[in-house]
């Protein structure tokens, strides 16, 4: 009710507030009218706003999220026609603001594969002998709009799969057998590959009447052709695609604060949500159950393996409270890989081998086993753990949670150094035989998996990225570029993502910062170098958009490109104190001086008091900072390492965050409205309109 209510708002305010565009050019056609909010114009004393100008602006974001959040948009999916009419808005909105287009056109096309689930969520049955035993038919499992156990996953096909299933863990293999994985990061340095003998494509197995605690296992490859594969997100150590270095190191030692970036390089790979998906298909299983709740996590399109339909369904929890069952919108448990869903198939596994006078002991093995797994404490010799007990919110109390044991145990088992020092130093990690730290095991036959999706696909669908341009007076071929991608995911079933916080939000902000640009260039005021305003297409799904836009700057010549400020997932609605903080790769560190006398350094033009626009709120800048240009700011599956693969490393992070925000879900569909605060859209791109003039200047 509150949605459609504020729909409803929104149009009238439309009505009111905005001139509708006609006869736009370049393909920048749109029925949806362009956003000019009353007032929303430049301050008569730019260094000392009044409470009027402000709160003009703030509308003007807000404006413009509403719409780019709205049900016409669907959620911006890129080569979805949401995504489309979203694209064609904001040309219009460029071109109305005065904005130029670049190389003749708003925008900039490119393929794009892409599978939506929609208009049901995942049908996922547990069969046992042949009967049904738990369905999300039957209301076994919460499939509510924001409390789930089940997800639809973007990248699976329409149809049904029904097969045996097989347990994975987090799905890795590092072996140098793992052709998928290593082919898509090839650029990543060979020489600091880190326990390449990991593979949990391998079963672990003791004959009756051994003793898994102290006996060595036997290693059986495990086969998952025409199986449903189970294995969550992220790696068992402690390095991630965060810790990813783009270049080889060239001789000598590394430097200390290099290590752990050294260390992730052969884990970056193995941290990409598409690469575990691959890697299961090209092996031929028949589908996945991934323990993830995100709609889209950087999921590239599967199609079908011969006739059979590649099956993804994410299972986890999203918006249950499990300390004591009750369920909560904003309550996010999935980072721990709590699942009700496999839950029940562990226990059913651990019935039937009790059940079977000891002749099936599979599982019960490896938990015999990973309960003598001691922590990794320094020398190798802490505690062991103990099975967690969790309330799924399902009214039984505390039950096992052995899905999670076997995670914690692995990752015990696996746990890499964080510190050069105990990377050169620790026995435990040395001596650890990695080869045997998998807990990867196939489920009694007897247990089988059945899930039906219905999807949206496309091979070779349009995608395309809306660019503006206000050109320089000086060097109009030398740029300083805003890029925040505009895409989200979409529908997750009946559900609709809007992605307010992700991108919106930041999306908004460049929408801001270009409007402000355009009046300030249109009132004398004009850039030396040209501004660029980018919002690019299928982040979420390969960053195919961000490719392209680097590629084409690179074609023209990367040295034009001083700067590439980037924004992703701003966002927040709290008690009204906004943050702003900026990094940098190191080739723009001569700047740090500049920003900070500029508006994203010690003073933003509004000040440091916002009580104007909210009661008591403030407005705090963080010191820019510049980091290594051997580190990539952000992470490796978002925009920024397109322009940094194409050489070009000149980026700028800039982001804005409400504080003490209520807690909103990532690519889920309650990533909505509600969580992003129209103030903080107005703040950063105010002050990055401004800082891309410092930097234009320079």
């Amino acid at each position: 009710m509150r949605k459609l209510l504020r729909q409803i708002v929104f149009l009238v305010l439309m009505g009111a507030l905005v001139v509708v565009s006609g006869g736009c050019g370049g393909g920048s056609d749109s029925q949806y009218p362009v956003v000019n909010a009353d007032g929303a114009v430049l301050p008569k004393d730019p260094t000392n706003w009044t409470k009027a100008e402000k709160l003009a602006w703030i509308n003007q974001g807000s404006l413009l999220l509403d719409q780019m959040v709205s049900q016409e948009f669907r959620g911006r999916m890129t080569g979805d026609i949401g995504y489309e009419r979203a694209a064609r808005w904001a040309a219009a909105n460029f071109k109305a603001w005065g904005l130029e287009p670049l190389d003749g056109s708003y925008f900039q096309d490119f393929n794009i594969s892409y599978s939506m689930p929609v208009n049901k969520s995942p049908v996922i049955k547990i069969l046992v002998n042949g009967e049904i035993w738990k369905s999300t038919e039957n209301g076994d499992y919460i499939d509510d709009e924001f409390v789930k156990d089940i997800m639809s996953a973007h990248g699976t096909n329409t149809g049904t799969v029904r097969s045996k299933v097989t347990f994975l863990g987090y799905g890795i293999d590092a072996t140098g057998d793992n052709v998928y994985a290593n082919s898509e990061f090839k650029h990543i340095n060979q020489a600091t590959v880190y326990r390449n003998d990991f593979n949990e494509y391998v079963g672990l197995t003791w004959d009756a009447g051994a003793d898994p605690a102290k006996d060595a296992p036997k290693k059986t490859p495990l086969d998952v052709a025409n199986r449903v594969v189970i294995f969550r997100n992220a790696t068992p150590n402690s390095l991630g695609n965060v810790d990813y270095r783009p270049s080889p190191i060239i001789g000598g030692a590394l430097e200390p604060e290099d290590y752990k970036y050294t260390v992730g390089n052969d884990w970056i790979r193995h941290d990409e949500h598409y690469i575990k998906i691959g890697v299961a298909r090209q092996r031929k299983a028949a589908g996945v159950l991934y323990n993830q709740m995100v709609a889209n996590p950087n999921i590239r399109y599967q199609p079908s393996v011969g006739d059979t339909p590649f099956q993804i369904a994410l299972v986890g929890s999203i918006g249950r409270n499990t300390d004591d069952g009750t369920l909560s919108e904003t309550t996010y448990t999935n980072g721990t890989g709590d699942s009700k869903l496999l839950n029940d198939l562990f226990a059913k596994q651990l019935e039937i081998e009790a059940a079977s006078g000891g002749t099936k002991h599979t599982l019960t093995d490896l938990i015999a086993r990973a309960r003598t797994v001691k922590s990794p404490y320094p020398g190798g010799d802490g505690p062991v753990r103990t099975v967690p007990m969790k309330n799924f919110g399902d009214g039984k109390g505390q039950v096992p949670d052995y899905p999670q044991f076997l995670y914690q145990a692995t990752a015990d088992l696996f746990k890499g150094p964080d510190s050069t020092e105990g990377a050169l130093k620790s026995p435990y990690d040395k001596n650890y035989d990695a080869s045997i730290a998998t807990n990867s095991f196939n489920f009694d036959d007897s247990i089988e998996i059945e899930i039906t999706t219905e999807a949206e696909s496309a091979e070779d669908a349009k995608g395309m990225n809306v660019i503006g341009l206000v050109r320089g007076s000086e060097f109009p071929d030398e740029y300083v570029i805003y890029m925040t991608h505009f895409d989200h995911c979409g529908f997750v079933g009946p559900y609709m993502t809007a992605g307010a916080a992700d991108n919106g939000g930041g999306s908004t902000a460049n929408m801001i910062a270009a409007r402000y640009a355009a009046m300030m260039a249109a009132a004398g005021n004009k850039p030396k170098r040209s501004l660029v305003f980018i919002l690019d297409g299928a982040e979420e799904s390969g960053m195919n958009g961000a490719k392209k836009a680097a590629a084409w700057f690179a074609d023209n010549g990367r040295e034009k490109v001083k700067a590439v400020f980037h924004t992703d997932s701003s966002f927040g609605k709290g008690n009204g104190n906004i943050s702003l903080s900026t990094s940098m790769t190191t080739p723009l560190a001569p700047l740090v001086d500049d920003l900070l006398d500029s508006n994203q350094g010690r003073g933003h033009p509004w000040g440091y008091d916002a009580s104007d626009i909210y009661p008591g709120a403030t407005i705090t800048m963080r010191s820019p900072t510049a980091t290594r240009a051997a580190k990539y700011v952000g992470r490796p599956r978002t925009d920024t390492a397109a322009w940094q693969d194409a050489d070009m490393p000149f980026v700028i992070d800039v982001s804005a965050r409400e504080q003490d925000s209520t807690t909103s879900l990532y690519h889920a569909p309650y990533n909505d409205r509600n969580y992003v605060s129209d103030r903080l859209l107005a703040i950063l791109g105010i002050a990055t309109a401004n800082n891309m003039y410092t930097v234009a200047n320079k």
